[in-house]
């Protein structure tokens, strides 16, 4: 008898008795059965649906993490480090992975879990090292030269030498790469590889490839060229749709004169952000700006993540104060408002904006009040994970830093 039948039997089973048996307590126990198995069937549901609705976050990858860090999960909870050490290099580069730590050098290649713990060392080659991490990956690759390394939290997984000196490079959230490369009379190339070092495309372009960007979906990937005419820079962005094969023709292409791109990528709402030197531009998928900023002064800091964009200026008359704008997903202005706090370097995390200068600050969205830790901030770089986790990089020690809520 399959499972089904059985389950549905003993809904409609009576509850077996006999004479001596209360007739109250037969009623209540038949009460209690029937719960029981609406209560069994509910859970299978609930089931059912967080397996389909994450169904592409079930993979024997994560299955094999998850069984790894279990014996370590309850000390991690209890017990966190508050500084991570590493070798140092002459030159270095540093990314949160999963919200632990990456740390790339010339010589070296260190990662940490959220915890703290040490996971995986290498040996590298680099002379300008640079590393970028989404959720798949942990790519280190050397600015100007040819070499390319790909890591998860279990070991390298591949590395492979490009034919031209490397100009940019980006992961998506799928793990496919794209690496820009540069070669004679600014002929500029673009890889795309899949996580397992594939190649998926090559697009040419006789002009140089300023930033690619991916949309959180992995189904878009948005090209920014500069140019120059007649002494003005000329930008030119592309997008093209991406599945497992890139579209042979672009969606749309657009240009914008008079503006330098310092900031790009896509919002948590499709639409694509353009921080420009002077303006800030929202985009939807065919192109059309839906929302644009001009700026009032130069830009002093910014950030840009998939929740929107946050930016900050600063003038000669605002004396120690600093005026934030934030920007949601879909280019509607939340925030416009002087703040007294410092911001050397600032980053967007939901609903609050953290600020760092010799000091460090965050600033509530929701009411707008600013908070200041008692934690020397000079010469650092703060890195903000997912849930909140502040990460103060330095080039021979990182600290953890616990900012009460």
């Amino acid at each position: 008898m399959s499972f089904w039948k059985r389950l549905v039997k003993s809904f409609n089973q009576p509850f077996e008795t006999d004479d001596t048996m209360s007739p109250y307590y037969v009623k209540k126990a038949g009460v209690w059965n029937r719960v029981r198995f609406l209560a069994l069937l509910l859970l299978i549901v609930l089931v059912l649906g967080f397996l389909l609705t994450n169904i592409r976050l079930l993979s024997y990858e994560n299955l094999y993490h998850f069984i790894r860090d279990m014996g370590t999960s309850v000390a991690a909870a209890q017990e966190s480090a508050d500084t991570l050490q590493y070798v140092t290099d002459e030159n270095q580069s540093a990314a949160l992975y999963r919200n632990g730590l990456c740390v790339v050098g010339n010589k070296h290649f260190t990662l940490f879990s959220v915890s703290g713990r040490q996971l995986l060392t290498d040996s590298l080659n680099l002379s300008r090292p640079m590393v970028c991490a989404s959720d798949k990956l942990v790519v280190a690759y050397d600015l100007g030269g040819t070499s390319v390394c790909a890591y998860n939290s279990s070991g390298k997984l591949w590395d492979l030498e490009t034919d031209f000196p490397i100009e940019y490079l980006t992961v998506s959230e799928s793990g496919t790469v794209a690496v820009v490369t540069t070669g004679d009379t600014n002929l500029n190339f673009v890889y795309l590889y899949d996580i397992e070092c594939n190649p998926v495309a090559r697009i040419r372009k006789n002009s140089y490839v300023f930033s690619v960007v991916f949309n959180e979906k992995s189904d878009r990937i948005a090209l920014f060229e500069l140019n120059s005419n007649m002494g003005n820079f000329v930008l030119h962005v592309e997008q093209y749709k991406f599945g497992r094969a890139l579209s042979q023709t672009p969606d749309y292409g657009m240009d914008f004169y008079g503006v330098f791109p310092y900031y790009t990528g896509y919002s948590q709402a499709g639409q694509l952000m353009i921080l420009c030197d002077t303006k800030l531009l929202y985009l939807n998928e065919k192109g059309k700006i839906v929302a644009e900023k001009d700026f009032p002064y130069p830009v002093k800091s910014a950030s840009m993540r998939p929740e929107g964009c946050a930016l900050c200026f600063q003038s000669n008359s605002m004396g120690s104060s600093v005026l934030l704008w934030v920007f949601d997903a879909r280019g509607k202005s939340v925030f416009e408002k002087p703040v007294r706090a410092e911001a050397e370097q600032i980053v967007l995390q939901g609903k609050q904006v953290w600020l760092k200068g010799d000091t460090l600050s965050r600033l509530s969205l929701k009411n707008g009040d600013v908070q200041t830790a008692q934690t020397v901030c000079t010469g650092k770089m703060l890195l903000v994970g997912s849930d909140g986790k502040l990460l103060l990089y330095q080039k021979a020690v990182t600290e953890i830093i616990a900012f009460e809520n």
